[in-house]
């Protein structure tokens, strides 16, 4: 893992997701890139290159260049906590949040995003549901969202929650899962929720080896969950084991899959008080 998008309002809420990301790359050795967005008529190059020296000094022109040196400062104070073992850089964008977020996830050729979340949908709330969900959608890169503070310290277990039953897996998603499960350095569980007398329990667990397998995990542990409910089911496993993330690789829309669609991955991450990492395998090349 080289890099490592972390989108901020300056909440402490945000500051959550920055610490939890500081933490991952001073062990992984990352850069991240801490990025705030604005709404400004302004290209989102001329913020990001830092360059403010306007020639047009309107009312509004000088209005938004105060805006710009404002929210720098603000960048500025929101590293200030952390220490100089990392390297962050930091920028502004005004392409708006989910274009913004692709547009520099892209450019600085991030690995990962994490993500602070309410778990609510009111479009009001810059870090809801809702953009949680629109990332989940577009981009092609794991998002991590988490809703609290987390030590890292203690994630030393992910659940990799797979459904052998109604999905298949691109081979573009298993270095993704390896560099993933190095970069926190954590025992992957590797497990299959279904449904009581579904399917047999002997070959759904043959089949999660063969998956961690191919993802060339060397700690890991495969387990099959018999619960009525998925969601439930995942939930109550990763408490279980005292799981400091849970992954997910989802489809990320409705549709003709029963498990990891769009509703469940969205939901997932709103009902789970353990970060939850999502990979949208639609969006893998």
């Amino acid at each position: 893992m080289k890099k490592i998008l972390v989108p901020t309002d300056f909440s402490e809420l945000s500051s959550h997701a920055l610490n939890f990301a500081y933490d991952i790359a001073k062990f992984s050795g990352a850069q991240i890139e801490l990025i705030h967005f604005i709404d400004l008529p302004l290209d989102a190059e001329l913020l990001v290159s830092g360059d403010t020296q306007l020639v047009d000094t309107s009312e509004d022109t000088l209005y938004n260049l105060q805006l710009v040196r404002a929210n720098k400062e603000k960048l500025k104070k929101a590293i200030e906590h952390l220490g100089n073992e990392v390297k962050i850089h930091t920028g502004l964008g005004s392409s708006g949040f989910l274009r913004g977020t692709q547009k520099y996830a892209k450019k600085f050729e991030c690995d990962l995003v994490i993500i602070a979340t309410t778990g609510e949908e009111s479009a009001q709330e810059f870090f809801s549901g809702n953009h949680t969900e629109q990332l989940i959608e577009h981009l092609n890169i794991p998002v991590i969202s988490l809703k609290e503070h987390v030590e890292f310290d203690s994630l030393t277990d992910i659940t990799l929650a797979i459904d052998l039953i109604g999905e298949k897996y691109p081979g573009a998603s298993l270095p993704m899962i390896k560099a993933v499960a190095e970069s926190f350095d954590a025992k992957v569980h590797v497990v299959n929720v279904v449904k009581p007398g579904e399917a047999s329990l002997k070959k759904i667990h043959d089949g999660l080896d063969e998956f961690a397998k191919a993802a060339k995990l060397s700690n890991y542990e495969i387990s099959v969950v018999e619960y009525k409910d998925d969601m439930e089911g995942l939930l109550y496993y990763a408490e279980k084991i005292d799981a400091g993330l849970i992954a997910i690789i989802s489809d990320a829309r409705s549709g003709i899959f029963r498990f990891f669609q769009d509703s469940f991955a969205t939901e997932l991450t709103k009902k789970s008080d353990i970060p939850v990492m999502v990979l949208n395998k639609r969006n893998l090349k």
